[in-house]
């Protein structure tokens, strides 16, 4: 029976102490695509203007790597995967951000905090190392109880594996 079942826009957590998957996605996600395209122009509006076609072909690299970096922003789902001893962090459908895996006694304590960029904020979850290193687990998350949810959830893990000492 599963001990951990909730559900957002954003976040999903299931399963137990010791087999916990946390599935995440970003709110309005082709709004990356959208500012990244955006930024992409510029080169290529320059380039066409020129009778340099190295300039072009430079022009044609930048417009193919921000689509594939705002595709790959856009579509991304975070997925991790704390099970048994071990805690896995993959990125996908398109690969652009590397994931990790971690031993649960490598880690000292999970962290969330509050972060403010203007007006807006949003929390970022974190797993403090032992060696003083802070991994970044979940950013932007929107809703303050998908944060708390995972956070306790991931230090109920630590805890159930023997964490945290």
């Amino acid at each position: 029976m599963a001990e951990y079942i909730y559900e957002t826009s954003c976040i999903r957590v299931t399963g137990h102490r010791l087999d916990l998957t946390i599935s995440y996605r970003r709110a309005k996600p082709f709004l990356i695509f959208v500012v990244i395209a955006f930024f992409a122009l510029k080169p290529t509006f320059i380039a066409v203007q020129s009778g340099d076609p190295y300039l072009r072909l430079a022009a044609a690299l930048v417009v193919i790597v921000s689509i594939y970096a705002g595709l790959a922003l856009a579509l991304d789902r975070t997925t991790i995967c704390a099970v048994g001893k071990l805690l896995t962090l993959q990125h996908g459908p398109l690969p652009l951000l590397r994931g990790i895996t971690i031993d649960s006694g490598d880690v000292r304590a999970f962290q969330c905090e509050e972060r403010r960029f203007r007006a807006a904020h949003y929390y970022k979850l974190e797993a403090e190392m032992r060696d003083g290193r802070r991994v970044k687990l979940l950013s932007p998350l929107q809703n303050a109880n998908d944060a708390q949810y995972v956070f306790t959830a991931l230090r109920h893990w630590l805890d159930a594996v023997g964490g945290m000492k």
